[in-house]
């Protein structure tokens, strides 16, 4: 992704969190928001600068990529997901 946003400058997105599960909505919001900027941080340090980026955190799990709902092998997790969402060009 690096390589890519370099080679196109102009190019503006944003970076969508979803947390771990639905339980506490105000962690959950404090959660994504700190992973969604901890992306941003990476992508600036690699050299993408941060006017381009802007973050996006939810309270409640992704819809379309939900927590699975069986028990997950030992010492499997489900992570919540992040989105690189392109805004303009």
């Amino acid at each position: 992704y690096i390589q890519v946003l370099k080679l196109n400058p102009t190019v503006k997105f944003k970076i969508l969190a979803f947390p771990d599960t639905d339980k506490d909505k105000q962690a959950n919001n404090e959660l994504t928001k700190a992973r969604a900027e901890a992306l941003k941080e990476l992508f600036v340090k690699k050299g993408i600068k941060a006017e381009r980026i802007n973050v996006e955190s939810s309270d409640s799990t992704d819809p379309k990529n939900p927590p699975p709902s069986g028990k997950a092998a030992k010492g499997k997790r489900y992570t919540g997901t992040n989105y690189l969402v392109l805004t303009s060009f």
